[in-house]
C-alpha cells in the first residue's frame, strides 16, 4: 500500500510540472531566457519533491519494519512467560505504562483468566477483568477484551450458589461487553459465541441460533466450539443440539473438522 501511494504521488506530482514545461514552450512572447529559467525552476522543484516523496516512503517502510521486529520480540517474550506460567516476566511485559510496555495488558488478563478457570481463583477472575479493562482502555486487544469480560460474567452466572436475580445480572453484563464488541468490530466472531451462549442461558434458541451461525460463517475456527461444547450437556450451547439448524450445522462443521485434520495428516 505505501509503495502504490509512493507511485500516485509521484505521478501526480509529474503531471502539473510537465503541463508547466509544455506551456512555457508554447508561449511565443516569452524569451529563450526565461523559458529555460522555468525548465530549471519547474524541474528542481519536481526533482526536490519527487526526493522528499521517495524519502519519506523509505522512512514509513523502515519505521514499519521496526516496529514489527520490536512487537514480534515482545510477543516472542510475552507467549514463554505465558506457557511457562512466569508471572514476574508477564507483569513486567504488560503492566507497565502503556507507553512503554512492549505488549499489551491483554496477555496478562488472559493469564489470570486462565488460572482462574483453572483452579477456581475467584481473586484471579478479579485481577482479569482488571487487566481486560485496561486492555479496552489503551485502545488494544478492545474486541478480544470484551469478549472475555463477557466469558468470566457467564461463568459467574452459572454459579448456582448464586440466586436467579444475580444470574440475571451476570448475563446483562455479559451482552453489554459483547455488544461494545461488536459495535467497535463487528467482523470479530467470536463475539457472536458469546452472544449464542448468553441467548442460550436465556432460553432465546432462535437468536442464539442465529448467532452461533453467523460466528461459524465468519471463522471455521468455531467449528470446535458446534463438535465439542454443542455436545456437552453441561455446556450452555447443548440447549441447542436438537434444533434441526444447530444439526444441520454439526454436520457441516464435522465435515469440514475431518477434511481439514486429513489434509493436515497427508502432509
Amino acid at each position: 500500500m505505501e509503495l502504490t501511494i509512493a507511485v500516485v504521488a509521484t505521478i501526480a506530482l509529474m503531471l502539473p510540472a510537465m503541463e508547466r514545461l509544455f506551456l512555457a514552450k508554447q508561449e511565443a512572447n516569452t524569451t529563450r531566457f526565461k523559458r529555460r529559467a522555468v525548465y530549471v525552476i519547474v524541474s528542481f522543484a519536481l526533482a526536490l519533491n519527487i526526493t522528499l516523496n521517495w524519502m519519506q516512503y523509505r522512512n514509513v517502510t523502515i519505521a514499519a519494519l521496526a516496529k514489527q521486529k520490536s512487537l514480534e520480540g515482545a510477543l516472542a517474550l510475552s507467549l514463554w512467560a505465558f506457557a511457562n506460567k512466569e508471572e514476574a516476566g508477564l507483569k513486567y511485559l504488560t503492566s507497565r505504562s502503556k507507553s512503554t510496555a512492549p505488549t499489551n495488558p491483554y496477555l496478562m488478563g488472559y493469564y489470570y483468566l486462565r488460572e482462574g478457570l483453572q483452579h477456581n481463583k475467584p481473586d484471579d477472575m478479579v485481577l482479569a477483568k482488571e487487566k481486560f479493562d485496561e486492555a479496552v482502555d489503551q485502545g488494544a486487544f478492545v474486541a478480544p477484551s470484551h469478549y472475555l469480560l463477557a466469558v468470566i460474567e457467564t461463568k459467574q452466572a452459572e454459579n448456582q450458589s448464586q440466586g436467579e436475580d444475580q444470574s440475571k445480572d451476570h448475563l446483562r453484563h455479559a451482552m453489554d461487553s459483547l455488544t461494545k464488541g461488536i459495535h467497535y468490530d463487528p467482523d470479530f466472531s467470536s463475539l457472536y459465541i458469546g452472544t449464542a451462549i448468553v441467548n442460550a442461558m436465556r432460553e432465546q434458541t432462535a437468536a442464539a441460533l442465529d448467532d452461533i451461525e453467523k460466528a461459524v460463517r465468519l471463522s471455521k475456527i468455531h467449528c470446535y466450539t458446534v463438535n465439542r461444547n454443542g455436545r456437552d450437556q453441561h455446556h450452555p450451547l447443548y440447549h441447542l443440539y436438537n434444533e434441526p439448524r444447530f444439526q444441520t450445522l454439526l454436520a457441516d462443521c464435522k465435515i469440514y473438522e475431518d477434511n481439514l485434520i486429513g489434509v493436515s495428516r497427508s502432509k
